[in-house]
């Protein structure tokens, strides 16, 4: 009875287990946030990529535009050979840009699908509900379990 009076040992080790309890609950929930904001940094990457594309892409189809309108122009004198090669290295130019830009978008598409364990055929647009074949329990449960 003298080694232990009144139990305190004992409450000593309990606190210190609650202590370790609520170390662990912390680190939890950091990893858990440290999840969900790597996932939206990179739903906002892949929306300003999905962007991009059609951006880049009606920037091409003005460069086509603008080369075949001065093709006329050089069938009929009004410009030269010089000049529509400078506008035909302009559309490979925004091609390219276009072609990055697309590889952007599956890149940034392929790490969204990762963060969310999508299935491979599911389309992704920005904006839209997503919904997988095997839902998830809400994460309020998750955690108490």
């Amino acid at each position: 009875m003298a080694k232990n009076p009144f139990g305190f040992v004992d409450r000593k080790r309990i606190d210190q287990v609650k202590k370790k309890l609520e170390a662990l609950d912390q680190a939890t929930r950091q990893r858990f946030q440290a999840a969900v904001y790597s996932t939206l940094v990179n739903y906002w990457i892949f929306y300003g990529a999905f962007h991009n594309v059609e951006l880049v892409r009606e920037s091409w189809r003005a460069a086509q535009k603008l080369v075949r309108d001065n093709a006329k122009k050089k069938e009929m004198g009004l410009i030269e050979e010089p000049d529509l090669n400078a506008f035909a290295a302009n559309e490979n130019i925004r091609q390219n840009d276009w072609l990055i830009a697309r590889d952007d978008l599956t890149a940034a598409t392929e790490t969204l699908r990762r963060d969310l364990s999508l299935e491979p055929a599911l389309i992704l647009k920005p904006g839209k509900n997503v919904k997988t074949s095997n839902p998830y329990p809400p994460v309020d449960e998750i955690l108490q379990q």
